[in-house]
Order: structure tokens, then sequence, then C-alpha cells
């Protein structure tokens, strides 16, 4: 189910199992191994968080892998759902 929302296939709430487009996290990967997370949030802009994969190619040291970069955008549309609304 994780896979699935990050690939933007589904939008569900863990907590709720209850579909809602509220909420979606979008994966854009246009170069293998880089790329980001799209948490949009209707009614407000959308938020980004950056990854790359490969340690050489990082443009930035605090640039995030592919997992922490799921992990912050999951914890940033878990606390959003929560709030409802």
């Amino acid at each position: 189910m994780i896979r699935e929302i990050a690939e933007g296939k589904l939008t569900f709430s863990v907590i709720s199992g209850k579909m809602t487009d509220r909420v979606r996290i979008i994966r854009h990967e246009i170069v293998p191994l880089c790329g980001s997370y799209e948490v949009r949030i209707v009614g407000q802009p959308s938020r980004y968080f950056y990854w790359d994969s490969v340690p050489s190619r990082r443009l930035r040291p605090d640039q995030l892998t592919r997992e922490e970069a799921l992990a912050q955008a999951q914890a940033l549309a878990k606390a959003e759902r929560d709030k409802g609304g």
C-alpha cells in the first residue's frame, strides 16, 4: 500500500481506512534514483521533499535519500489527515 501511495496511484488514509482526495503523495522521478515526493494538500501550496539515492551525485550534502524523503512526506500527509477539515 505504501508503494502505491508513493507512486501516486492511490490516496489512502491508514488511520480511517478510507479513500481521501484531500491529501496526496506524488512521486516524481525523471532521472533514475533521483527525484522528489510532492505532498499535495487541497487549498494549500504543495510541499516537496527532494531526494537523490546516489551520494556522489547529490548537489547538497543535506539532500535526503529516497527512504528519508518518503518518510518525511508520509509524516506530513499523516499530520494533515489527522488535522481533518
